[in-house]
């Protein structure tokens, strides 16, 4: 992440801005089970995941200012949980268009992300960020 914020800050034009939508590790750590889920189901290194303060750190010591991190986690949360209800609210007509399989897969990617954000430990988060002008 780190060299994406030195490139970005190295080929945008003073005063520009960058917006990124992420995630953040949320809590003091993730269990050794949440690590596997997040690397598994949901393609993420874990591991590699900053706090809060580390992804502000990263961002200024790319040269961004003015940065505003959002946590967007409350409300990704319950967007995941609603989409898990509604998904598995259709699943006749899913697997019906699709088949069983993709169902089971994506019942399962739903679950596990909704339980990542309910835990508290994975947290959401849109950052906007400042190249200063000067």
């Amino acid at each position: 992440r780190a060299q994406v914020w030195q490139r970005s800050a190295k080929l945008l034009k003073p005063g520009a801005k960058i917006f990124v939508e992420d995630f953040f590790r949320a809590g003091e750590h993730f269990s050794p089970e949440e690590l596997e889920q997040l690397r598994v189901d949901v393609y993420c290194d874990g591991a590699q995941l900053p706090s809060r303060e580390e992804y502000v750190a990263e961002l200024e010591a790319a040269g961004f200012t003015d940065i505003v991190f959002e946590d967007k986690s409350a409300e990704w949360g319950k967007f995941c949980a609603e989409r898990l209800a509604a998904w598995e609210g259709k699943r006749a007509e899913i697997e019906r268009i699709q088949n069983e399989a993709t169902f089971a897969d994506l019942s399962h990617f739903y679950r596990t992300i909704v339980s990542l954000w309910a835990n508290g430990t994975l947290g959401g988060v849109r950052v906007v960020a400042t190249k200063p002008t000067g």
